[in-house]
């Protein structure tokens, strides 16, 4: 594990777009992974059976085709996406809400061994020092890191108006600690409803 701010070299470019980026930057893994092209994947944490499909062959395509999966290592999508770009040999990036030390000391089941499997295949990301705890506030910072790095975000599945999708919208466009214009894009693709044929709606 390692500690760089934004004056390495080996700092995501990305992450610069932020008024305060991260410093230091914890990583666990590949150093490249963050740097390299990315799109992040996020959604609910309870997601359904199409849900699951939808972020596990998103990521798996992204994956195939050389590109970094970000994600935030939570239940449902997160976790989905993760293991889609894993499942394709692929390499995928986890944005951590508390420090990784502390992460992997309280993670559990599958997502302990995802964490690790993330780890060894890409990398493990918190702006938060090693041992921080989870906190409510960490989550906030945490998603708009997770948008900073990724050249587009997708989330896979929020109810139509829920506070989830809203706010994931607006962390999208705008650095939450300084309330700057990210320029990213953000897309939802069709609900489960849809003829396969429709495409998904840009949310910016």
């Amino acid at each position: 594990m390692i500690g760089i701010g934004p004056a390495d070299p080996r700092y995501p470019a990305r992450l610069l777009d932020l008024r305060c980026p991260p410093d230091p930057l914890w990583l666990d893994g590949d150093r490249d992974a963050s740097a390299a092209r990315a799109v992040s994947i996020v959604g609910t944490r309870r997601m359904t059976p199409y849900g699951a499909r939808v972020a596990r062959e998103l990521a798996s395509a992204c994956a195939e085709a050389g590109i970094v999966v970000v994600s935030g290592l939570a239940q449902g999508v997160d976790s989905a996406a993760h293991a889609g770009a894993l499942d394709a040999h692929g390499r995928t990036v986890a944005v951590l809400g508390a420090g990784i030390a502390s992460y992997l000391a309280d993670a559990r089941g599958r997502r302990r061994r995802l964490a690790y499997a993330i780890r060894s295949k890409g990398a493990l990301i918190s702006e938060f020092p090693p041992d921080a705890p989870p906190q409510r506030w960490t989550f906030a910072q945490r998603d708009t890191t997770i948008a900073a790095l990724g050249e587009v975000t997708v989330v896979v599945e929020a109810p139509i108006g829920s506070g989830a999708l809203i706010t994931t919208v607006r962390r999208v466009a705008w650095d939450v600690r300084s309330m700057r214009c990210l320029g990213r894009s953000g897309w939802q693709p069709p609900p489960a409803r849809t003829r396969s044929s429709q495409t998904g709606e840009r949310m910016r």
